[in-house]
């Protein structure tokens, strides 16, 4: 193995990591795993740290396992719903998620949540289990997920937030944001960031409240009348989310979309 910087200067080691990546994979990904066991081997080697080493174990299972939920389902677009876990079942954005849910498995599209309650409930209620995932994130205090998701095959518990986020956007075609909190807005920035910075490709990100709500003009008043006045973002910044009114116009929006994409 000639990678720089890579080296063992342990032969039998590298024997055993070149027989084990032979054994693994097809020729094609052969190089590819000889560099992960590779990168394992240096860690062991060079970083005594034990919760270090937890990090990355529990960070490469969180991955194997999230990969391995979504793969047989790789040739369905899915939509990604963000969105308060604190609105009840009565409130007019928990209905409007419900809605746009149900109004995309309609149109062939699975839905993605974090598996919480609120906007999340909302959204995989209206989708239906089959139809649905939820990526919980386990917390402090307990997050559980709620009852159109939980125990169900399609929902998974992540311990960091990185990897979940990670799979909220390699594994969906679009995201839909409706009102909610810090990680509601968390979730939306990044998006945002990955998109205007070539991170990720590209995609429609909808911001959804309904038609009494000011929650997204405020928040755009803000990047407006702040962020941008003070150089901090551009106009043409604005130019990557779609505001919408309705479930049907969200749908309509990500389809439309897609159509140029």
């Amino acid at each position: 193995m000639n990678h720089e910087n890579k080296n063992l200067n342990h032969p039998r080691v590298e024997a055993l990591i070149q027989e084990l990546s032979q054994l693994m994979g097809s020729d094609a990904n052969t190089g590819m795993f000889e560099e992960m066991f590779t990168d394992l081997a240096l860690l062991g080697r060079e970083n005594q740290d034990n919760s270090d080493h937890k990090l990355i174990q529990k960070t490469l299972r969180e991955l194997r396992e999230s990969l391995t939920l979504f793969l047989p389902f790789r040739g369905k677009r899915k939509v990604v719903v963000f969105g308060s876990s604190r609105v009840s079942d009565s409130h007019p954005n928990y209905k409007l998620a419900m809605e746009l849910a149900q109004g995309l498995v309609h149109q062939g599209f699975q839905v993605i949540t974090g598996a919480g309650g609120g906007i999340m409930e909302a959204a995989n209620r209206g989708a239906g289990r089959e139809k649905s995932f939820g990526l919980n994130i386990k917390l402090r205090l307990e997050q559980s997920a709620n009852p159109y998701i939980d125990n169900d095959p399609h929902l998974m518990e992540f311990k960091y937030f990185f990897t979940r986020k990670l799979m909220f956007i390699k594994e969906s075609s679009a995201t839909v944001l409706l009102p909610g909190g810090f990680g509601t807005l968390d979730e939306g920035f990044e998006n945002l960031t990955l998109f205007q910075t070539g991170k990720c490709m590209p995609r429609p990100i909808v911001l959804l409240d309904h038609k009494d709500d000011n929650y997204w003009d405020r928040w755009m008043e803000f990047v407006s009348s702040v962020m941008i006045e003070q150089g901090f973002a551009s106009k043409n910044d604005l130019s990557l989310v779609y505001r919408a009114r309705s479930a049907q116009e969200a749908i309509d929006r990500i389809l439309n979309y897609y159509k140029v994409f």
